[in-house]
């Protein structure tokens, strides 16, 4: 009887320990993040929420409530009325004092201020700029106080509200007729009012660093509140809590979570001592059962007029919410990749048969689609990245790229470094978001991310499925188009000296030159380049078409047009596959010396091709030569067997080289080679210092000796290249 006496009496001195808070003490409760998610058709939890606020203002009535935004949206709720139903919810909260998060622009600065004029608490943004925006009638921006002063507990509290600068420039729905100033400098000029107080609390929406950085220079601050902002901060299960030194405190909100942070802060001489509270546990939290009723009507209210039934799921739709909400991204936007952080996505829950209700609770964010052109070598960190969580438990989803064959693949096809491939996204990213992408605000279009789902959605499954196959089996196509010029010296072999003919036939171009073979010549030369690639999954077929114009005393010299067509089988594996080339060489322009014939000629080869790296490729095949600027347009066929080389590390030097060799079976033997090796190096954009030493040489059975004809070309060349999906 003693001993349970002595332990119920133990139990109530350690309650009375916890929840009551001496005299010269505080207690801040506080939340933020959890973005117009009220009740259990929005994943919130709202109800539970007031019950715990309930529970530590019966021990202590005097708790100050905070909120560091991202609270009244974006949800279909909120969507639906602008956030008017959660802002009612928030007044029953009896809130102290909020700022506002980015997220709580969800639908404009203008319906922010709305929502603020119906507010009972005051909302504080202290980094405005106020000569970045006319205060009117029509946008009363002086609604949002640079700071809030009140008594609490009997002590005198002062709170600031920052956010991070950059979200005027990557925030999507962000007014441009709000600028932010520093946050350091917007809080500093209001040190001397802050001195007056006994707690001075800043809330803010900035990464750890610059909430770090602020309290160590602001030594008047006492406590920052905030919510995660960039994603190596977005902190998982319980906030972690960072103290400094002198006892000052940084207290992070979880995102999502319907309980909030208890800190209690207790007055000794000048300074304030810091104590997170871990006393409140979900199981132990009484929902407010009138609260509950009030977040079930406003959200029955707005899926009433979401109830229209859209297309049944497939089983794999079911089992991955995420690919299937990325694959409507990548049909509607026609797009090779989609690029989704899931923690943005409440996907996890969608019916078989989802409602446009379902649809749009699965992407909430008022988001516009975006279309981005983003490069390989981008492409490729972000995949070394895609497990880094960004927000929630999450990393990032990326849709249509994969690897394959120990090699990244963008829809069965091998991922180029240099190349640029279009990616769906959303407005956040597009503008800078997480900072995965570079920018670009000229991406972004008209449509809105969960329009596009639900009219996707919409779609019976089976035209769903030949959408995403129509998009995965879709050809690539690669345009090169260059032009160069320069002055190049030709040196021909003394063999030959053989080949010019003084008879109509020629061999080689420029065999009707007097005075050829001999001394290096100096030439002008000027040239053209284009190449079209069409890259299927399996297969592709190139185009290309060199011409040259090259002048030697006052002679036509080197005039030539050169053409190639190949169709090349693809693998991802280093294996052979078979391709076919036709290639024709002759002149673009008549001989220099008149009843002289040019060379002309065409050869098909039919063989076996293998990539030994992503640069470097090996072809074997049996070839077939008719030569047209002979009488009777004799054909020989062969052996033809040579590489390709190509490689562009970081961008710096383009190295080219190609060769390939000839020789035929029969008796009126024919054997070529012809090739060269090129750096390119950039001056500025898409200008190019071009280096490029060429040979092509010739020996045929009827005549003693081979001849060669070396070229260097050093000059100027301009690059252009693109990619059409």
């Amino acid at each position: 009887m003693y001993n349970k006496t002595l332990w119920n009496l133990s139990l109530g001195m350690l309650a009375f320990l916890v929840f009551v808070v001496p005299a010269n003490a505080m207690q801040i409760l506080f939340q933020g993040g959890v973005n117009g998610a009220i009740g259990p058709l929005t994943e919130g939890d709202f109800a539970r929420f007031q019950g715990a606020i309930s529970k530590v203002r019966e021990k202590n009535p005097e708790t100050l409530l905070v909120s560091t935004g991202g609270i009244l949206g974006p949800s279909p709720v909120s969507l639906k009325d602008g956030g008017r139903g959660i802002l009612g919810l928030l007044n029953d909260l009896k809130l102290d004092v909020a700022m506002p998060g980015p997220h709580d622009f969800f639908d404009g600065a203008q319906n922010l201020l709305d929502r603020v004029a119906e507010a009972n608490f005051p909302f504080v943004l202290t980094n405005t700029n106020p000569l970045s925006a006319s205060v009117s009638a029509s946008f009363p921006l002086e609604r949002l106080k640079p700071y809030a002063f009140f008594e609490k507990n009997g002590k005198k509290v002062m709170v600031f509200g920052v956010i991070c600068p950059s979200v005027a420039k990557d925030w999507p729905h962000w007014d441009p007729r709000i600028t932010l100033i520093t946050p350091l400098e917007a809080v500093a000029k209001y040190e001397a009012k802050a001195r007056e107080a006994d707690l001075v609390i800043l809330l803010s929406n900035m990464s750890f660093r610059d909430n770090v950085l602020l309290l160590k220079k602001l030594k008047w601050v006492h406590v920052v509140i905030t919510n995660p902002m960039t994603p190596d901060e977005a902190f998982f299960g319980e906030s972690l809590d960072f103290g400094l030194r002198d006892g000052r405190r940084i207290c992070w909100t979880i995102p999502g979570d319907p309980l909030p942070g208890l800190l209690t802060l207790t007055k000794k001489d000048e300074s304030w001592e810091t104590r997170r509270e871990s006393c409140l546990k979900i199981s132990e939290i009484t929902p407010e059962p009138e609260i509950a009723s009030h977040v079930i009507g406003l959200e029955e209210a707005a899926k009433r007029e979401l109830e229209k039934s859209l297309e049944s799921l497939t089983e794999s739709e079911i089992n991955d919410p995420n690919t299937a909400l990325g694959n409507a991204l990548r049909v509607k936007l026609n797009a090779e990749i989609s690029l989704l952080p899931p923690g943005l996505c409440r996907s996890q829950k969608i019916p078989s048969t989802p409602t446009e209700w379902d649809i749009r609770s699965s992407f909430p964010y008022p988001d516009r689609a975006a279309l981005m052109e983003v490069d390989g070598v981008t492409l490729s960190s972000i995949w070394m990245r895609r497990n880094e969580p960004l927000l929630g438990e999450w990393g990032f989803a990326l849709i249509g790229l994969k690897e394959t064959a120990g090699q990244l693949t963008v829809n069965g096809r091998q991922l180029h470094a240099n190349e640029k491939y279009k990616v769906g996204t959303t407005e956040f990213i597009a503008r800078g978001g997480f900072g995965l992408l570079q920018a670009d605000p000229r991406a972004i279009k008209t449509q809105y991310v969960s329009d596009l789902l639900v009219s996707y959605f919409s779609e019976p499954s089976k035209k769903r499925l030949a959408e995403i196959r129509k998009i995965e089996k879709k050809p690539a196509t690669k345009y090169e188009f260059s032009l160069s010029g320069s002055y190049s010296q030709l040196t021909f072999s003394d063999g030959a000296q053989a080949y010019q003919y003084t008879d109509p036939q020629a061999i080689y171009r420029g065999s009707d030159i007097p005075g050829l073979v001999g001394n290096p010549n100096i030439t002008r030369n000027f040239n053209m380049h284009f190449q079209d690639v069409v890259e299927g999954a399996s297969s592709e077929w190139m185009g290309r078409i060199d011409s040259n114009y090259c002048e030697f005393k006052g002679y036509k010299l080197n005039d030539s047009l050169v053409g190639k067509l190949r169709y090349q089988k693809l693998s991802l594996r280093q294996t052979w596959q078979p391709f076919a080339d036709i290639d024709l060489e002759g002149t673009n322009l008549q001989p220099d010396v008149p009843d002289k014939r040019q060379p002309f000629f065409a050869k098909s080869v039919l063989g076996l091709s293998r990539n030994f790296s992503k640069d470097f490729k090996l072809f074997a095949g049996i070839a077939e030569m008719i030569r047209f600027s002979v009488d009777g347009k004799p054909s020989n066929s062969g052996l033809n067997i040579g590489y390709e080389y190509k490689s562009n590390p970081k961008n710096r030097v383009e190295v080219t080289s190609i060769l390939s060799f000839f020789s035929s079976f029969e008796n009126s033997r024919v054997s070529t080679y012809d090739g060269f090796i090129s750096l390119k190096f950039p001056i500025f954009k898409r200008l190019m210092a071009i280096v490029k030493q060429s040979a092509f040489g010739w020996k045929d059975s009827n005549v003693a000796g081979m001849g060669c004809k070396m070229e260097t070309f050093t000059g100027l060349g301009y690059d252009f290249s693109w990619r059409r999906f």
